[in-house]
């Protein structure tokens, strides 16, 4: 889960795609105000058609189905820039912060969109390092989850506990009421905390019949505070899209570590490829 965005290209426009399959159906083709080309047919009378349209558009330009596709983030990842970006100052930011979705929605035109490219050379220019907490593995020292503000340290929700990280150590609190959620937003605070530390212990307890891990103690070596829940902490770091790959470390810790302008790498250029492509295109972004 995550944040995509895309542009329609206009290579149809400059003449440089192959040749359009259709011609006597010519008269039916639009530019719709996304950049979309479409062909205004019914459906049920052009089906042969529409599909020979569809098929065209996979291959007609380097661009497949005449989109330039673009992996923004994870939500995390793009929580944890708009972190940054906060900590330095919306002020810097202003197209950011209005044009930025908060959801897989909305639309930024290409006037926003080379605002915003000058607003991630500032970010650049002004990012600096800073120190955060994380939750590591201790045996392999990889990260498994960071501190991320907008959702208070939280990587784990349930219908009964939330479990986090922050400046604190690790923590499991008890998930906030319907009301409460209202009233605060959903905020948590330390009159929710069940189990806090900064270096502790997973005991897996029993086993489902499936062979899955359930019940786990979280155990503080330091203190020999203790916490029974059926939600482990899982480490996600090797898993990939066809090998799911979930480990559960059995000890971990926090520790802070700093976090260098190199690690949004990544999002600043996804950011500005997917701005360029707008701005070439005189299309809007779409984000999805």
């Amino acid at each position: 889960m995550g944040l995509d965005a895309y542009v329609h290209c206009n290579c149809y426009r400059q003449g440089i795609t192959t040749p359009f399959p259709l011609p006597d159906l010519k008269d039916y083709l639009v530019t719709g105000d996304d950049g979309e080309l479409r062909l205004l047919l019914d459906h049920n009378a052009h089906k042969a058609d529409l599909e020979k349209f569809e098929a065209w558009k996979q291959s007609s330009c380097e661009h497949a189905g005449m989109m330039i596709w673009e992996r923004i983030s994870n939500w995390a990842g793009y929580r944890y820039f708009q972190q940054a970006l906060e900590d330095i100052g919306w002020l810097h930011f202003p197209t950011l912060e209005t044009e930025l979705p908060e959801a897989n929605a909305g639309q930024t035109d290409p006037a926003q969109a080379a605002l915003i490219l000058k607003e991630l050379a500032t970010f650049r220019k002004l990012a600096k390092d800073r120190e955060l907490p994380f939750l590591v593995n201790t045996t392999t020292n990889e990260v498994v989850y960071n501190y991320v503000e907008a959702y208070q340290g939280v990587f784990l929700w349930s219908k009964e506990y939330w479990l986090g990280v922050d400046h604190k150590g690790f923590f499991i609190a008890k998930s906030p009421d319907r009301e409460r959620r209202k009233e605060s937003g959903g905020l948590i605070d330390e009159t929710d905390m069940l189990f806090r530390s900064m270096r502790f212990e997973q005991r897996f307890l029993d086993n489902e019949k499936d062979g899955m891990r359930r019940n786990v103690q979280y155990y503080d070596a330091d203190t020999e505070h203790y916490f029974i829940c059926d939600i482990p902490v899982s480490d996600l770091t090797n898993a990939t899209e066809k090998d799911v790959n979930i480990a559960q470390p059995q000890i971990l810790h926090v520790e802070t570590r700093t976090v260098k302008l190199a690690d949004y790498d990544r999002i600043l250029e996804s950011l500005t490829t997917i701005c360029k492509a707008s701005v070439r295109a005189q299309n809007p972004i779409i984000w999805c």
